[in-house]
């Protein structure tokens, strides 16, 4: 199975390239950990 997600992180236009890029870490890190854990629970489950 493949999963595309795209991540689009609201941001001000005061923030600097370098923020919006962290803000953008941050959430993809977060995405990642929440889809992580609800595919451990759906094995799980199934098994």
């Amino acid at each position: 199975m493949t999963l595309t997600q795209e991540i689009t992180v609201p941001h001000e236009d005061a923030l600097t390239p370098a923020e919006v890029s962290s803000l953008l870490a941050e959430w993809v890190k977060g995405t990642e950990d929440g889809w992580n854990k609800m595919f451990d629970v759906l094995e799980a489950a199934l098994a």
